[in-house]
């Protein structure tokens, strides 16, 4: 969605630019349009407006009342344009854009982390050690830092540190929790789906 929304196909579209049939022309009349649209701007600064627009208004709808994007602040739609940047770097994969639309939702994330190029590695786990995490995912968050601290014939601890001391520590417990739980969220996606698959193979 966020993609389209980018688009300048469809900014223009929905500008009216595209409806041109002579350079001499004016764009047709549109309501909502009108409320973005500068006459005195070229068509590239006004889709360009459109885009900045549309990214903040859908930034707002996953971390609101965080960007003045209506006044508008402009350091705040400085950020929304180097996001775009960012956002549609040239190689950027479907991942990576996942991963960005995803800390966007994550208020614990500052903004200028968000847009980043260089970031840390992102953790990466073995087919077998995700299987693990799918296996354990039913525990609460105690009894799993426990359960991967003990694992035989090793433990499993994939944030570099016992489990359990991260899972306590008051300023790193949070930051745990939810990269656990989105360990959890890539192994049911993954082993969910084979299981289904078992079942109805069976059936």
């Amino acid at each position: 969605m966020l993609c389209g929304l980018i688009s300048e196909e469809s900014c223009a579209e929905w500008l009216g630019f595209n409806d041109l049939a002579h350079p001499d022309a004016k764009p047709p009349v549109r309501s909502l349009a009108g409320l973005i649209r500068d006459p005195d701007w070229t068509d590239t600064d006004n889709i360009h407006k459109l885009r900045m627009y549309r990214v903040a208004a859908f930034f707002d709808c996953l971390r609101p009342n965080v960007l003045d994007w209506e006044t508008p602040r402009i350091p705040d739609m400085e950020w929304v344009l180097k996001f775009i940047e960012v956002f549609t770097r040239p190689g950027i994969s479907m991942e990576d854009q996942t991963n960005l639309i995803d800390d966007l939702s994550r208020r614990r994330i500052p903004l200028e982390k968000i847009v980043q190029v260089e970031r840390g590695p992102r953790l990466q786990l073995s087919h077998d050690d995700l299987r693990y995490v799918w296996q354990t995912s039913e525990l609460s968050y105690g009894e799993r830092a426990l359960a991967w601290d003990n694992r035989t014939p090793e433990p499993f601890q994939p944030f570099g540190r016992p489990n359990v001391e991260i899972y306590r520590d008051k300023k790193l417990g949070h930051r745990w929790r939810v990269a656990v739980k989105n360990q959890i969220k890539k192994a049911k996606k993954r082993f969910d789906s084979d299981l289904s698959q078992d079942e109805g193979e069976v059936n």
